[in-house]
């Protein structure tokens, strides 16, 4: 991964990757209306978020707010002793709340402290989840914040399956980009590290922000009337190039396996991982395990969450029908609790 300082500017927004074809459209029914404004405005990016040069970065705090792994140790390095010192002022933080620091030695403004939830279900966890990504961009706001990236909140030891986190991620940056303060707002940034939280991204993106005519334009998929097809009649086809990987949905894998310099997200491997790991998935220069791995904080079982149907409401809001069979199938999940010990080394919600 580049060690290079990452102006948001130069982040492509959703618009400009359906454009590239290399963000794909849902083929889901009922979707949202499509919107040119927000779509110019959200992004999604596979990278370090504390080599991000913008106003304001998200961090995936724990609620005493005294620095950890994951997400959460990466940013307290990359920012200096002076962060913690301000954090150890703040009195903590609720689940489901966020607070704001300085950033001292990064390259972004401020630094959000949101507090994810350790997963229970979709119904208990979820409204927490939704909490910590509304209040933080409410943070944003009030202190003249334009532009802020978010990791995947609680998605790392925390144990909320990356594609429900997602969903929940996205909705509720929908919902507040409507609103007169989501105005206030000029890029929104999802940052991702992982491959299977990149993938839930470029899943869920285009089911609540899907693409215009005017971001298909250039890839074929939109079409026009019959009068420029016959135009376009004799014309040679070209291939149209396959998405890339970052960005195709799929089914990200277990493990992931390069060499190279340390991950700043997640610390080494205590052994190996099995050899048949496809080592081409996992972003250059790291070396990680699976959260899902039988010494993660974590001991759970995970079942392949489906899709809930997204209908959208009179009031704009998102609105979404979970399955009998999704609900049951959340509710399966095992969750040992994670608990703060007094010497302040909980592990961080990623």
């Amino acid at each position: 991964m580049s060690s290079a300082i990452k102006p948001v500017a130069d982040i492509p927004t959703i618009s400009k990757l359906y454009g590239a074809g290399k963000l794909k459209p849902s083929t889901e029914e009922d979707l949202p209306s499509p919107n040119q404004q927000l779509n110019n405005k959200v992004c999604t990016y596979k990278g370090d978020i504390t080599k991000l040069q913008c106003d304001a970065i998200v961090n995936a705090a724990n609620s005493g707010l005294r620095g950890g792994g994951g997400v959460d140790g990466a940013i307290q390095s990359a920012a200096g002793p002076d962060l913690l010192r301000e954090c150890r002022t703040l009195g903590g933080c609720e689940t489901g709340s966020a607070k704001i620091t300085d950033a001292y030695d990064l390259p972004c403004k401020k630094v959000i402290h949101a507090v994810g939830p350790v997963f229970d279900s979709i119904k208990e966890s979820e409204p927490l989840l939704k909490g910590a990504y509304r209040t933080s961009l409410q943070l944003a706001v009030e202190n003249e914040c334009k532009t802020i990236a978010f990791p995947a909140i609680s998605t790392g030891v925390y144990g909320y399956p990356s594609g429900a986190a997602a969903r929940a991620a996205v909705r509720e940056v929908y919902t507040f980009l409507r609103k007169p303060e989501g105005q206030k707002l000029d890029k929104v940034v999802f940052c991702n590290f992982l491959d299977k939280d990149v993938d839930a991204y470029a899943k869920y993106l285009p089911t609540i922000f899907p693409p215009t005519k005017e971001d298909l334009s250039h890839t074929g998929e939109f079409e026009e009337p019959e009068e420029n097809e016959a135009q376009n009649e004799g014309m040679p086809i070209r291939e149209q190039k396959p998405l890339k990987e970052i960005y195709e949905p799929g089914q990200a894998p277990k493990w992931g396996l390069t060499t190279g310099p340390a991950d700043p997200y997640h610390s080494s491997a205590e052994s190996n991982p099995p050899s048949d790991i496809d080592a081409s998935r996992s972003p250059p220069g790291s070396l990680k395990r699976s959260l899902e791995g039988e010494d993660c904080a974590v001991h759970k079982k995970r079942r392949e969450v489906s899709s809930a149907d997204t209908l959208v409401g009179e009031d704009g809001h998102i609105q979404d029908i979970i399955p009998k069979e999704a609900e049951s199938d959340l509710d399966a999940v095992e969750v040992r609790s994670i608990r703060s010990d007094a010497s302040g080394d909980a592990a961080s919600s990623i």
